[in-house]
């Protein structure tokens, strides 16, 4: 439409828009606020709009200027009466005619408690438009009456207002019980996380009637139960009570879907985790693969397909069942053989010797047991893995030597040796190495064997003895601190290893080792042997080396040797946690000494020591 002709200015205005955008509350209960829009003039003479606006058509008792803007909020319309509105276009001394007129009405809603009538309040509406106006009771109550300005028209749930002309008020009434007096009786349903029932909540219904619930998993999740009046029915998506008769409950259970995720690794290594993992759909599962020491990853196959010697791989968002296989080869490593800790006995009590713990990537095919030192003394199962012996009478002490001959499927022999100290007067020295040290080439590197102690006679001699790595020259082998300069052993780096022997006075000897890495390019790895541990006799124990760790971020191989205490087996010394059966302590506590070796990809190695402490029962 248009404002034209007023005071000599001709300007086409559309108002066809003035319509309502925004509706509130002011404080007054009696007036509600509106704004209104309007098409700007094609006019480029006009310079601003004024509103009109009041409770008699085509004369306003208020005006308000615009100015340029196209929008104007009218404040304090009356909610009783009729409102009209015009607008003019205006330039510098003139002014056009009003506008098409915009009447709008008021419809005032209210409610009585336990219910509400949506929309709420005061709403302004234009003349001719139409507004539907809901009733809804709380949970447990009931419509009673629904009064449009004043009269009833019934428990409705909803009223319309069509083709409005005139300013209205709706008001509803609620009630606790059924307007018809009908029995009615409560459902109460809900549903646990990981997912939705519906209808939910308290629902009051008549007595006779029928309702359905359906039941939805949310994703990933599935049906895991539905319980109605506390009994199972079932993994159901849905659920009828039919001409219900009493009040019910009805509990909607959910759970996650679950796919498998099968881990295993073939000889030479592990994954962890392995076996059947549970996994949550959608959810990622990491894995590590190990090899074992003498052992490499040759390939990892996810779902039957190679994806290459990587040390860890995730599994993301799974979907369905999936497998993982670790598979690993040897690097031709010699056998290692293992005698077993340095032990300390006393005249007449029966003596193991366990070479249990030695390895070879081709597998052992036999044991050899020789005395090589002391007192001769018959050994029990020469030939086997472990073997015994009774010793000799002493008055104070003596030093057995035993060599440990193991011979791999390729005819391939390695041996070491355990020293047996049998105490009578005197007791046994202790070694003490140290254990690790990493250093630059051509640094001096100081071999520490002070801590060494011997409890009565105290210590005769000192010896060093290179074990691995390039040959040093140790200028005082015999001193309990020694020094030689660090080889330069090139980019790749390289570790030594030593061996300390202590004597007593009566011939007791007890032995330590420890390791200087020479580093190049590479750092060395950092062994971490695990907390110390308090157990009793047969106990499952689990040894941990899950904490070392190879600064140059690459894959470790691990070795665990027992050191001191009554020998045991080990369920894989090559493994980065291997477990044993804690060994009977009838005459008091004892303590089990291990050392664990990391090497890394580059060939540098590190120790460190844990203790078991094994007691004889929980009051020691």
């Amino acid at each position: 439409m248009s404002i034209s002709g007023k005071n000599g200015i001709s300007t086409a205005i559309a108002c066809t828009t003035l319509f309502l955008l925004v509706l509130f509350f002011h404080e007054s209960a009696w007036a509600a606020s509106v704004q209104i829009a309007w098409n700007a003039s094609t006019d480029s003479s006009v310079s601003g709009y004024r509103v009109y606006h009041g409770t008699q058509s085509r004369s306003y008792s208020n005006i308000g200027n615009a100015k340029t803007a196209l929008t104007y909020k009218i404040s304090n319309v009356p909610e009783t009466t009729p409102y009209y509105i015009a607008v003019t276009a205006y330039s510098s001394g003139s002014e056009s005619d009003y506008s098409e007129e915009l009447v709008v009405y008021s419809v005032r809603s209210s409610s009585s408690a336990n219910g509400q009538v949506l929309p709420s309040g005061t709403v302004i509406l234009p003349q001719s438009s139409s507004r539907t106006f809901t009733i809804t009771p709380n949970s447990g109550y009931f419509i009673a009456d629904v009064l449009i300005d004043g009269i009833s028209v019934g428990p409705v749930s909803q009223y319309t207002f069509s083709n409005l002309s005139a300013c209205h008020t709706i008001s509803a009434a609620f009630s606790s019980s059924s307007p018809d007096n009908t029995v009615t009786y409560t459902i109460s349903a809900r549903a646990q996380a990981g997912g939705t029932i519906s209808p939910s909540g308290n629902m009051v219904v008549n007595s006779g009637t029928s309702l359905t619930y359906t039941i939805t998993p949310a994703a990933n999740n599935k049906i895991a139960d539905v319980i109605v009046d506390g009994v199972s029915v079932g993994a159901r998506s849905s659920y009828s009570f039919a001409n219900i008769s009493s009040s019910h409950a009805i509990v909607a259970k959910f759970q996650p879907i679950t796919y498998t995720i099968s881990a295993g690794s073939g000889y030479g290594g592990s994954i962890t985790p392995s076996g059947n993992i549970a996994v949550n759909a959608g959810a990622s599962k990491t894995f590590s693969i190990t090899p074992a020491y003498g052992y490499k990853i040759s390939d990892v196959l996810v779902d039957g397909a190679s994806t290459g010697p990587v040390t860890g791989y995730t599994i993301s968002g799974v979907t369905n069942d999936r497998s993982i296989v670790a598979k690993f080869e040897s690097i031709n490593l010699s056998p290692v053989a293992d005698a077993g800790p340095d032990q300390v006995s006393v005249s007449g009590k029966k003596v193991t010797l366990n070479g249990s713990n030695s390895t070879a990537p081709k597998g052992i095919s036999a044991y050899r047991w020789t005395q090589t030192q002391g007192p001769a003394v018959p050994l029990t199962n020469p030939l086997s893995p472990i073997c015994t012996f009774k010793p000799p009478e002493v008055s104070s002490g003596a030093l057995l030597i035993f060599q440990l001959e193991i011979t791999d499927k390729s005819g391939t022999t390695a041996r070491a040796d355990c020293n047996v100290n049998i105490t009578g007067t005197d007791s046994a020295p202790t070694a003490d190495a140290r254990l690790s040290q990493s250093v630059t080439a051509y640094s001096i590197v100081t071999l520490k064997g002070s801590r060494s102690s011997d409890p009565d006679d105290g210590i005769a001699s000192y010896r060093w003895v290179q074990t691995a790595g390039p040959a040093v020259n140790i200028p005082d082998p015999s001193a309990a601190r020694t020094s030689f300069v660090a080889p330069d052993a090139g980019a790749g780096g390289t570790t030594l290893a030593f061996r300390l022997a202590v004597r007593d006075h009566f011939g007791l000897k007890t032995r330590d080792y420890c390791l200087v890495s020479v580093v190049g390019d590479h750092a060395a790895p950092i062994a971490n042997a695990g907390q110390d541990q308090t157990v009793y006799p047969l106990d499952s124990v689990t040894l941990d080396g899950s904490s070392s760790l190879d600064p140059n971020s690459g894959s470790i191989s691990y070795r665990w040797s027992q050191v001191g205490g009554r020998p045991v087996t080990l369920s894989n010394p090559l493994s980065q946690q291997p477990s044993f059966a804690a060994p009977n302590s009838p005459s008091g506590p004892t303590f089990l000494v291990f050392r664990l070796t990391v090497t890394n990809e580059y060939g540098l190695s590190s120790s460190d020591k844990c203790i078991v402490k094994v007691k004889r029962n929980r009051a020691q």
